[in-house]
């Protein structure tokens, strides 16, 4: 036991320190441990930003992404290995979806269109049970592109009861019982959705992901909620516009008066744009023109700030 444990480089020393000096005493200070919760959510976000490198707007990569991560389950891994694993896996499917659902040119409904369509949502399906409890919004964000608001509706709903009940159970209930890490990370809302600028996910972000793109950031980073109510915008729009109304406040009271808990500071340039681009939509330019200028006063993380001068001149010219 003692052999393996100065083969880890992080402890080695104070074993020999003990070995040396066995009347040692070694402090733990227990005010720096941190409860299993906490851990998970520190290792999600490592996860995170691990798996920002293996986007890719490159079916061909994509391929053998997929090619690789099949080798790789086949292999012993350690729970925290499957997990990563699982991520990447769920970020390469949406983007497979989406690119080769970019790539088709003939739009008439036939039977090779409706197996491709069949195909692409089983992808995204897939992708969201493997990711984030969140991952289930680019199931929603294919639904309106696709023009089907109701059934883009019924999985943001999901997402937002999903989210809700378990934080209604109480997270200690839930960290108690034996689940795998890959089923906490189903019930997890990611802090961040990080959009691949070189993929197009609705057209409503479009200049943004060509802003960004042009300063040399390949990722969008958008908050969940925000994207969500966003998605409620859009779709309710073409369904129901009292909902739409209410979807829009929500979004509203969100980005204007979240303290850094589901708006993350550094992405509040794009949670402003997003407003004001659901402003706009719904006819409200004057709210829309103070939103992006309130976009043009964050920090600028995305790089988004072209975009967003070029909405406000399309604005003023059409007032």
């Amino acid at each position: 036991m003692i052999k393996c444990l100065l083969q880890i480089s992080s402890i080695s020393q104070y074993v020999r320190n003990v070995q040396c000096n066995p009347r040692l005493d070694i402090c733990i200070d227990e005010n720096t441990l941190i409860s299993e919760k906490e851990f998970d959510m520190e290792m999600f976000r490592e996860i995170i930003r691990d798996t920002y490198g293996q986007s890719a707007s490159d079916i061909r990569l994509c391929m053998k992404t997929l090619r690789i991560i099949e080798q790789q389950i086949e292999s012993p891994l350690r729970k925290y290995e499957v997990v990563m694993l699982h991520k990447i896996a769920s970020t390469v499917l949406h983007s497979t979806a989406f690119i080769l659902h970019n790539k088709q040119t003939n739009k008439p409904a036939n039977k090779q269109m409706y197996v491709a369509d069949r195909n692409f949502c089983f992808m995204l399906k897939l992708a969201a049970k493997f990711g984030f409890l969140s991952d289930g919004l680019f199931i929603a964000m294919y639904y309106y592109k696709t023009s089907r608001y109701q059934k883009a509706i019924e999985v943001i709903e999901r997402v937002k009861d999903r989210n809700h009940s378990d934080r209604e159970r109480g997270t200690e209930i839930l960290y108690m019982r034996e689940k795998s890490y890959s089923e906490r990370m189903a019930q997890t809302t990611a802090g961040i959705i990080p959009l691949e600028n070189a993929i197009c996910y609705i057209s409503e972000l479009l200049p943004e992901q060509r802003c960004s793109s042009v300063f040399g950031k390949y990722l969008l980073h958008v908050p969940p909620h925000v994207l969500l109510h966003m998605l409620e915008v859009l779709c309710y729009r073409h369904l129901n516009p009292i909902k739409t109304k209410a979807a829009l406040d929500n979004l509203r009271l969100l980005v204007t008066h979240d303290q850094g808990v589901f708006v993350p500071r550094h992405v509040r340039d794009i949670s402003w744009e997003i407003l004001g681009i659901c402003q706009q939509i719904t006819g409200n330019a004057k709210d829309a023109l103070f939103s992006y200028q309130q976009s043009l006063v964050q920090k600028q993380y995305n790089k988004i700030q072209y975009a967003t001068q070029g909405r406000i001149r399309n604005k003023i010219r059409s007032s």
